[in-house]
C-alpha cells in the first residue's frame, strides 16, 4: 500500500472480529515498528503482545476509554526505557527522547497494521501499576501506550481534520 494512502485512510478501530492474529503477523508489525527513527539510534522501545482474554479484560477494568479491548483479539503494550539521565537540560528541549522515539514506533506499527488489513486503536487510558503487575514490566521501563489490534468489523468514516492553511505557519507562528 502506498504510504500516503495508508496515512490518509488509517482509522482508529473500536470494533473487531474475533479472528486471532498469527504469530507472523505480530512479528511483522513489531519489525515495522522497530524501523522508526530514534535519538542516537537508542531504540528504547519494548513491545508486549497480549492475546489472553483475561488479561485484555483486566486492562479495560476501571478505564473509561479502553472498552475496545473487550473485543480486540490482541493488544500491544509499548514501553520505553528511560535513560539514567535526561539528554537535554530542563527547558532546552524534550528532556527524554524515549517517549518521542516510542511514539514514532507506535505510528509505524499502526500504519503497517492498516496496510495489512488490520485495525488498531491507540489507547492512552491505562493504569500503569496494573500494567506493571500483570505484565511484569521492569521499573526502568515506562508504559507509553496500549494498542488494540485485530481485524476490523467495519471501518469508520474519516473524522474532520483542520485544514492545512489553519495549521501551517510559514517562517514564524
Amino acid at each position: 500500500m502506498d504510504a500516503m494512502k495508508a496515512i490518509l485512510e488509517r482509522r482508529s478501530i473500536r470494533d473487531y472480529l474475533p479472528t486471532p492474529l498469527e504469530r507472523s503477523e505480530v512479528e511483522e508489525l513489531v519489525e515495522a515498528a522497530s524501523f522508526a527513527p530514534s535519538a542516537h539510534n537508542g531504540q528504547p522501545w519494548e513491545f508486549v503482545f497480549i492475546d489472553d482474554r483475561e488479561v485484555l479484560n483486566a486492562l479495560n477494568e476501571g478505564r473509561k476509554y479502553a472498552s475496545m479491548l473487550l473485543q480486540a483479539p490482541g493488544a500491544f503494550v509499548v514501553c520505553a526505557k528511560f535513560p539514567e539521565k535526561p539528554r537535554l537540560p530542563k527547558g532546552q528541549g524534550v528532556e527524554y527522547f524515549c517517549i518521542q522515539d516510542s511514539a514514532a514506533a507506535i505510528q509505524n506499527l499502526l500504519l503497517a497494521a492498516h496496510a495489512k488489513g488490520l485495525g488498531t486503536c491507540w489507547i492512552g487510558d491505562f493504569d500503569e501499576d496494573v500494567l506493571r503487575e500483570l505484565l511484569n514490566i521492569p521499573q526502568e521501563y515506562a508504559p507509553v501506550a496500549v494498542i488494540a489490534v485485530g481485524y476490523p468489523k467495519y471501518t469508520p468514516n474519516a473524522r474532520p481534520r483542520r485544514p492545512v492553511n489553519e495549521i501551517l505557519h510559514w517562517g514564524k507562528f
